[in-house]
């Protein structure tokens, strides 16, 4: 890399920032979610104000000019970025061409291998399920099913790590043990990285433990055919290592592996920033209405057929605190008020009415960041389209909570089985 005072580098972007401490030391730690970077840079807390000025506007000069009184000097400046640049973290020629060469490989796999298998679950399946078994019997079983038994037509989990979620990702496990496989389900998970679409397919199998789910591939092309194909696939790289489909496998293995693993229609659900930004309903978007569209005629295709289906979001809530951006600490005197505003959102999640749903995160902007807002929105308006009669209920509803760093996660899950 070679870089001049007039240069303005940029960090690539997004990554993910967070507060911690490392050997004693106050530090912020840089993850790249995309899997350009490896491994995560690990920044002292004094100087992450000059990093974050590596944002494309500032020229080094300029940096070093403004933080010399504070002891900034070009040798400082230069190693960081050369740090930064062979951690492929900045947004130039070198990592966009490894970017390039990583969703080829992608494009080229036939099945999306784990992504967090070391990580947040064990990859053998022995040592996987043993977790499991163990998650299940310590679970606390304060939740009830909602009514009429086996029509389970949708339901919501987790996608935060098992560490904080494990006892909530067992609610929704209960439920899908006490009935039975369905043969394709729909899996929903929030796209967490942007993408020049809303809704990215991917007609490949996923890799888990306990073997591969199969993708209903039939099902995909007809969604990308109704909804464009271009806009379907251009970013499948999304889906290699988003984690909210991911961590929903593990569990749905660990109940199906036995009968054989049923087949999937993998969607990843983008931003519907824009909907609360101008006020106006997801249903007036042309986009989603040609995805929401595509969708239901696939759903009633299927049924039509007498194939039974299972409507399954890999969902968060709220993602509130410090750690977010706000500028108060929520952790200390604001997880009453959290609770009350996620207990309305949920009480019209069950009622699976979508324009409620929106009405609710419009009514304050959004504030709380509730990120799987866009897929439930999809799944109830699918069901609502389809003309699904259906009875829910919240089996349970957490809060990860971490003082320190004032990060707030909210979750919930829930089920909904069909009136007939």
């Amino acid at each position: 890399m070679a870089l001049t005072l007039d240069d303005k580098p940029m960090l690539r972007w997004p990554l993910d920032v967070r507060r911690a401490s490392h050997q004693g030391r106050d530090v912020f730690i840089l993850c790249d979610p995309s899997g350009i970077s490896v491994n995560p840079a690990v920044i002292p807390a004094p100087l992450m104000p000059i990093v974050a000025r590596f944002d494309g506007t500032n020229a080094i000069r300029q940096i070093v000019d403004e933080g010399s009184e504070f002891g900034v000097t070009e040798q400082l400046v230069f190693e960081m970025l050369e740090q930064l640049d062979q951690m492929l973290l900045l947004d130039n020629a070198l990592s966009r061409s490894r970017l390039e060469e990583l969703r080829k490989e992608f494009s080229e796999q036939r099945v999306r291998e784990m992504a967090h298998g070391g990580e947040v679950y064990p990859k053998d399946r022995n040592a996987l399920s043993e977790v499991i078994e163990r998650y299940l019997a310590d679970a606390t079983r304060n939740w009830t099913a909602p009514d009429s038994g086996q029509n389970l037509i949708a339901m919501i989990a987790p996608h935060i790590d098992y560490r904080r979620g494990w006892n909530t990702y067992c609610a929704a496990f209960d439920i899908i043990s006490s009935t039975d496989k369905p043969d394709v389900i729909f899996l929903f998970g929030t796209a967490h990285q942007p993408g020049d679409s809303i809704f990215h397919l991917t007609k490949k199998s996923f890799n888990c433990p306990y073997g591969v789910f199969p993708t209903e591939v039939e099902v995909v092309e007809a969604l990308s055919r109704d909804y464009g194909k271009e806009r379907a696939f251009r970013n499948e790289y999304l889906h290699k290592r988003e984690h909210s489909i991911e961590l929903q496998l593990p569990f749905l293995g660990h109940r199906y592996a036995a009968e054989g693993l049923p087949k999937l229609v993998p969607i990843l659900v983008g931003s519907f920033h824009h909907c609360v930004e101008s006020g106006k309903s997801p249903q007036e978007d042309a986009e989603i209405e040609d995805f929401v569209s595509a969708l239901s005629a696939q759903i009633r295709e299927l049924r039509s057929q007498g194939r039974s289906i299972l409507l399954y979001g890999g969902v968060d809530l709220a993602h509130v605190g410090m750690h977010f951006g706000d500028t108060k600490r929520v952790s200390d005197d604001g997880l009453e008020g959290i609770e009350s505003r996620d207990r309305e959102l949920i009480e019209r999640i069950i009622a699976a009415d979508e324009n409620m749903l929106f009405q609710h995160i419009a009514e304050d902007g959004d504030s709380r960041r509730i990120c799987g807002f866009p897929s439930m929105f999809t799944m109830l308006a699918a069901m609502r389209r389809c003309d699904i009669k259906s009875t829910g209920s919240c089996l349970e509803y957490r809060q990860a909570v971490e003082p320190q760093s004032d990060c707030i996660v909210t979750f919930a899950a829930a089920a909904w089985n069909e009136l007939h």
